[in-house]
């Protein structure tokens, strides 16, 4: 599998159970490094964002990308999520990241998100 297709089916499996922390934990490198909005924190620190997300929200559609597509060891997305929160209501969030793969493990992942409408 290339790495675009490596990315999509990650982005898709971490939507289908809202948040995989197991896929993280198989998946991520050891040493992976997060770079979200301006902070930056490791593999522990992602994980921990995911048990926030799996408290916040009950689930997590898969995104229609708008961007998908590797530059050496690095692809590059861009999509829109709908999170549907624990009381029936839904955000969305349009998220820009590039993602950097070796060895088969995300090694690092750069990201930046927003409320959309």
């Amino acid at each position: 599998m290339d790495n675009v297709e490596f990315i999509r089916d990650v982005t898709n499996k971490m939507c289908d159970r809202d948040f995989d922390l197991d896929l993280v934990e198989s998946t991520f490198a050891d040493n992976f490094v997060h770079h979200g909005n301006g902070a930056t924190s490791d593999k522990a620190g992602y994980l921990a964002r995911g048990r926030e997300y799996r408290e916040q929200f009950e689930s997590i559609d898969r995104p229609e990308f708008d961007e998908l597509f590797a530059v050496d060891d690095r692809v590059v997305v861009a999509y829109t999520l709908a999170l549907h929160r624990r009381d029936g209501s839904t955000e969305r969030m349009a998220v820009m990241a590039i993602w950097t793969v070796a060895d088969g493990k995300v090694t690092a992942l750069r990201e930046v998100d927003a409320p959309s409408a």
